[in-house]
This record gives C-alpha cells, structure tokens and sequence, in this order.
C-alpha cells in the first residue's frame, strides 16, 4: 500500500513514523499474558498509532492502516466473550504488522523513484508534496 503524505508533510518524517508504529505494533504482540491486557494494549496503540500519524498521513490511509473494520468489531466486542476477542485481536496484529511492512517498503521505493522534486520523470507530473529544501 502507497501512502501518500499530506500537503506539506516530510517524507523522511512519513517513513520513520511508519517504522515507529510497526515497531511499537510488535511490542504490543508481546505484551500482556490475558486477553484483556492484549485487548487494552492494542487499543492503545490504536490511539497512538492515529495520534503520531495524522499530521503527515492523509486520513484514508490511516484508515486503512490503522481505523480498520477489524479495529471496529473489535471496539463492538467489548466486555465479549475473552477467548474470542484475544484470538481477533492477535490476527489484527498479524495483519496489520503486515500492511505497515508493505506500506513502508512501497512507500519508500516510490519516495526514492519520483526522486527530491516530487515528480514521475516517466510521466513528468507532480506525485508527491516536494521534500523541503533541507532535504534535497
């Protein structure tokens, strides 16, 4: 999944907090031994996630990323049954751990194609906020 900046935004800023987010996404994995402390810790990094990424990322994309169907049964299913909501809520890790190591590889090779200026030199249009000039 490409993820496109928001007007303004930093590009190396956009890549390191993709990296920071999945990185905080694994701990999550590993923290809590009862499906209530898998359940809040998730959630928090839901929080988190959504917080740190949303003056860079453009809102669609975080929901995709983060807001996901998934996250929504998830906030439906509270005070559920225990077994099930642990067990849904380590496949929304999965998949999410995933999708943030896919968007961070694609965005970065786009970054790196359409070069500092923001333009597709195969198409000579403008596909990405510019980097600012420190970063040229």
């Amino acid at each position: 999944m490409l993820i496109t900046p928001r007007l303004g935004a930093d590009r190396a800023t956009v890549l390191q907090q993709l990296v920071q987010v999945k990185t905080e996404l694994s701990n999550v994995r590993s923290s809590g031994t009862t499906a209530e402390d898998l359940f809040n810790a998730y959630l928090q990094w839901v929080a988190n996630a959504v917080r740190l990424l949303r003056y860079q990322t453009r809102e669609a994309d975080i929901e995709s990323l983060v807001l996901t169907r998934r996250y929504w049964t998830l906030q439906a299913m509270a005070g559920g049954p225990v077994g099930m909501v642990r067990d849904l809520v380590q496949v929304e890790i999965d998949d999410r751990l995933t999708v943030f190591e896919d968007s961070t590889r694609t965005t970065r090779a786009e970054f790196r194609a359409v070069g500092p200026h923001g333009t597709d030199p195969r198409r000579g249009r403008l596909l990405l906020p510019p980097a600012p000039p420190e970063a040229r």
